[in-house]
């Protein structure tokens, strides 16, 4: 462990130096090497967590992990999850059985990512917090079918804030006219950056519609999931002799009145810089089976 690394981690949780070395800090490293297989990698994980450092692994990660193994998720996805998301980990087992069943019943596949992401969410919002997501997206007209859909196309949409979640419906559906199924379809939306990635793509898509270049039969998905090369491809680049302005646009330099752009969302502060993600993980209690799976 290099002098700048242990410095952050005792200056970040000084208790590590009341452990035993013998009965604690030694056998937690070498556990966390038997599945990380390398010492930069066990490092990186007592960087992001050292309670790792202070808590029975053996106790809490063994079981959480074997039962990952009989669920069949691939030992890959297991050690790089633990190695960025410990705190995931570390749960009391009859809790953390719950939610990887559930997961499970939802429809995720053990074998991809989504399976490890979805688990990792649920890990990270209480039961009250995760009901308080639900209505707000109820509130915006999703079914409970739709709620489902989007979290199995990107669980991160349960990890978006409710303050978030508000900001982003009303962008995309009060002022760009897109419906709530539309957003459902592209739960990307739900934790892009607004003020960076959203706001940018929907006012180069609105000056091309305005301008009768292009017609709205497209999704919201190709105007956000988009890859960036892809989308300056086809919503900027085949325009920009027309209109040199759109690269300047699409960067955030220009303005929507400076293209002679009339949108419904000139009264939208397009300087989102507020715009904070206030997710913060804590530990989920026992999360119903019934959830979100009809």
């Amino acid at each position: 462990v290099s002098s700048s690394d242990l410095v952050k981690i005792l200056s970040a949780d000084p208790t590590v130096l009341e452990r035993s070395l013998k009965n604690q800090i030694i056998p937690s490293y070498q556990f966390l090497k038997s599945i990380l297989d390398t010492d930069a990698s066990v490092i990186a994980t007592i960087k992001r967590s050292s309670w790792v450092l202070r808590n029975d692994l053996r106790k809490y990660i063994d079981p959480n992990v074997a039962l990952l193994r009989d669920h069949g998720v691939p030992e890959s996805r297991i050690s790089s999850y633990l190695k960025t998301q410990p705190r995931a980990f570390i749960q009391i087992p009859k809790r953390f059985r719950p939610i990887v069943e559930v997961v499970k019943e939802m429809g995720f596949d053990p074998s991809k990512n989504s399976f490890v992401n979805a688990m990792l969410v649920l890990t990270g919002n209480s039961k009250s917090t995760w009901e308080r997501k639900l209505e707000v997206y109820r509130k915006w007209g999703w079914s409970d079918d739709e709620i489902l859909l989007a979290f199995k196309k990107n669980p991160k949409c349960m990890a978006t804030s409710e303050k978030k979640i508000n900001q982003v419906m009303d962008f995309l559906i009060n002022k760009m006219g897109w419906n709530a199924s539309d957003v459902a379809r592209c739960p990307m939306a739900l934790f892009s950056s607004l003020e960076n990635w959203t706001i940018p793509r929907c006012l180069v898509v609105q000056l091309l519609l305005s301008k009768g270049l292009i017609k709205k039969g497209f999704s919201l998905s190709s105007v956000i999931a988009t890859q960036e090369k892809r989308f300056l491809s086809s919503f900027v680049t085949k325009y920009q002799i027309k209109f040199p302005e759109l690269l300047n646009l699409y960067q955030g330099e220009g303005k929507a009145d400076s293209v002679g752009l009339a949108t419904q969302s000139q009264d939208q502060d397009l300087s989102l810089s507020n715009v904070v993600d206030d997710f913060e993980a804590h530990h989920l209690g026992v999360v119903s089976a019934t959830t979100l799976s009809k």
